[in-house]
Order: C-alpha cells, then sequence, then structure tokens
C-alpha cells in the first residue's frame, strides 16, 4: 500500500469493500487495518458485489440518486419510509419515488448477519445446558458480590474507627496544651 496515491477519492459500498479487499488478501502485504476492513465488510455487507452495482445503477438511472447516496443506501438496505428519508437528507427524490425505492429494495434479498454467525452458535443441546447453568452462575455471582459489599463496609468501618481514633487524640492533644 505504500506508494500509491488516491488521485481521487470514491465511495464503495461494503460489498464491493469486500470484493476489492478478498483480492488483495492474495497479493501478501495485507496489514491489520486491511484484514479488520475485510472482516467487518463480510460480516455487515448485506448484498453480494453484484447485486450492490446493480442497485447502484438502478438507484442513480431510475431514481436520480446521487451517487454517495445510493451508496449508503445499497449499505444500509432501509426497511422504512423513516430510514429511507435519513439517508437521503436534502438530496431531491420525490415522496413517490422514494416510495418506489422502498419498493424495490423490499424485494432484495438480503444477507443476515446471523447466517454469517453460524460458527459461533452452539448446538441445541449445549444451549439449554448454558441456560440451566445460567441461573446458578447468576446465584454465585450475587453471593460473591453480597461477600465483596460485607468486605468493603467492614473496611469502611474500620477506616472510620481509625479516623475517630485520630480525632480524639488530636482533641486530647489540644486539651493537654
Amino acid at each position: 500500500m505504500i506508494g500509491k496515491v488516491v488521485t481521487t477519492p470514491k465511495p464503495v459500498t461494503l460489498a464491493q469493500v469486500e470484493e476489492l479487499l478478498a483480492k488483495r488478501s492474495g497479493e501478501g502485504d495485507f496489514g491489520y487495518e486491511q484484514q479488520k476492513s475485510l472482516e467487518y465488510s463480510k460480516r455487515f455487507a448485506k448484498v453480494s458485489a453484484k447485486k450492490a452495482h446493480e442497485l447502484l445503477e438502478q438507484l442513480q438511472e431510475e431514481f436520480g440518486v446521487p451517487y454517495e447516496v445510493a451508496v449508503k443506501i445499497v449499505d444500509v438496505i432501509p426497511k422504512h419510509h423513516s430510514q429511507l428519508r435519513v439517508l437521503i437528507g436534502a438530496s431531491a427524490v420525490s415522496e413517490e419515488k422514494q416510495k418506489k425505492i422502498l419498493e424495490m429494495l423490499s424485494k432484495v434479498k438480503v444477507k443476515h448477519v446471523e447466517e454469517v454467525k453460524t460458527e459461533e452458535v452452539p448446538a441445541e443441546g449445549a444451549a439449554a445446558e448454558k441456560a440451566e447453568a445460567a441461573p446458578e452462575k447468576k446465584e454465585e455471582a450475587a453471593e460473591g458480590a453480597k461477600e465483596e459489599a460485607s468486605a468493603g463496609k467492614e473496611e469502611k468501618k474500620g477506616k472510620k474507627a481509625e479516623k475517630d481514633e485520630e480525632k480524639k487524640e488530636k482533641k486530647s492533644k489540644k486539651e493537654k496544651e
């Protein structure tokens, strides 16, 4: 990446980022930031790069949405009118076009984050065991917290007693003087 100069910055969708970084990962010089960006794009890209390109073209040509706004719409794939309005902002897109955009986006098949996390999801039996063990752990944690609180109270009492003794000593010194 050293020595490469960005001549014109251009926003790209997460799906396009995923595709670009996947290609570059095979080249060898792949840093920490690129690896994290690739993981993020794989996890949160809602459509494939091909579908993202199609949606970008459709949003720009049919609905007159500016490129930068179209990129954000493809990344988010809003489901509600209020979400779309936030993304469109000050762009001059009529209410009628916004409704049509939402209709078009509702037909798009979206990858879900849960699909990406299938490896991390435990089997049903393991989930049931964890659910049964959870109340026991909560009780143990509550008991530990009570013990810590009582120890903390005793410590405070000990410190307070020390301070009281110091005050008494100071008073007795003052009275003697």
